[in-house]
């Protein structure tokens, strides 16, 4: 009866240590994710041959439409758009910018999103991207888009969500489970749990 005592605790010591060294890769790899969310807005001063907005948050989409606005695109693709849902509802100046707004209305995530802009792209003469999205979600957006249009040159756009208003993050406790969660988004796209 000791011996098997003396077993079952050194299983048991074993989990509780692999329990230990799991959560101490996850903790270490979620400070590494929150210190990229702090980074500064880049500066886009590159022309590019289309500009790719996920939606999911309005900033991104005004976001987006800033940087075609400047010049730095004529073609603009917003992927994952609710069904019932046109330019007019997205944009308040549509109008002077139907020409060049493409809508996508089939993405359900971000794998679909990639999907959904690789379809977009054949056939156009489209090389180089600006793909615009929360910091929070650039990571795996970048994962997902690189493995998927593997030829194309994708220039991340990290933006801050509107609803942050200036609160850091960690004040916020709904923003605090977005990031946890997509985090663990993430690490499943690292590991094609998703697959």
């Amino acid at each position: 009866m000791k011996d098997f005592f003396k077993i079952y605790l050194g299983h048991i010591t074993y989990i509780i240590l692999g329990i230990l060294f799991a959560l101490f890769i996850w903790g270490s790899g979620f400070l590494i994710f929150i210190y990229s969310l702090n980074k500064p807005m880049p500066e886009m001063n590159r022309n590019m041959d289309a500009i790719i907005i996920l939606t999911g948050g309005s900033n991104r989409i005004k976001q987006g439409v800033e940087l075609f606005k400047k010049g730095l695109s004529d073609k603009v693709f917003i992927s994952g758009v609710y069904k019932d849902t046109n330019l007019k509802d997205l944009i308040s100046d549509y109008k002077d910018l139907e020409c060049c707004i493409e809508l996508g209305y089939k993405a359900k995530d971000t794998l679909g999103n990639a999907i959904e802009t690789r379809d977009w792209i054949a056939g156009k003469d489209i090389k180089s991207i600006i793909l615009v999205t929360a910091n929070y979600h650039i990571k795996r957006s970048m994962l997902e888009f690189t493995r998927v249009n593997k030829e194309l040159e994708i220039i991340p756009y990290p933006i801050k969500p509107a609803s942050s208003n200036g609160v850091e993050w960690w004040r916020n406790k709904k923003s605090i489970m977005i990031i946890i969660n997509e985090y663990n988004k993430f690490i499943g796209a690292l590991l094609y749990i998703k697959r």
